[in-house]
């Protein structure tokens, strides 16, 4: 869980309220929002503090390029079958970069939300993007069938080119609302 927009001088946080909460089960279906949730004395990392083994799949630029120290994804997702990949919070700024750049798969382990991966993706051109803090979240994937499932209400849709390990499986995604199955 990430709230924004807290101070960075703080020292710690008494508690963070979410006015609603969407509230997903660990396999990404959505059971239904929970109004006024209350986090109390909740563990404050602040970014670029963080160790990357206390957060795996967090999302600051310092883990970014520790993960381009490791290296490209070196091995295709399963055919026709959907798969659970991070996607990183790209703003409308970051987007823009999308249709020049295109995304690329990077075999870097992650969680978040309840979910685990193996890869995440990421626009092309990300460790040159502005420093912004960013986090990924879980989104599925299926090769054959070049789309990628955001069951995030109101997700829009579009397309994107992504670089895939390998060739055979590179080409035009369908981005889009929906749960992957």
């Amino acid at each position: 869980m990430i709230a924004t927009n807290l101070s960075t001088r703080a020292t710690s946080v008494r508690a963070v309220i979410f006015p609603r909460l969407l509230v997903r089960s660990l396999q990404g279906q959505a059971i239904g929002y929970r109004d006024k949730v209350i986090f109390s004395k909740p563990e404050m990392i602040a970014s670029g503090q963080r160790p990357a083994a206390a957060a795996p799949g967090a999302g600051t630029q310092e883990a970014t390029n520790a993960a381009y120290s490791a290296g490209a994804a070196t091995s295709a997702l399963e055919p026709d079958t959907w798969q659970v990949v991070g996607y990183w919070n790209y703003d409308g700024t970051d987007g823009q970069h999308l249709a020049a750049q295109g995304l690329t798969l990077r075999s870097v382990p992650g969680a978040g939300l309840g979910q685990r991966w193996q890869a995440h993706l990421e626009l092309k051109n990300h460790s040159s993007l502005a420093p912004r803090e960013r986090s990924l979240w879980p989104v599925k994937i299926n090769s054959k069938q070049r789309k990628v499932c955001a069951n995030y209400q109101g997700y829009p849709s579009y397309q994107a080119f992504i670089d895939m390990p390998g060739e055979s499986e590179d080409g035009v995604y369908q981005f889009s609302e929906c749960n992957g199955e």
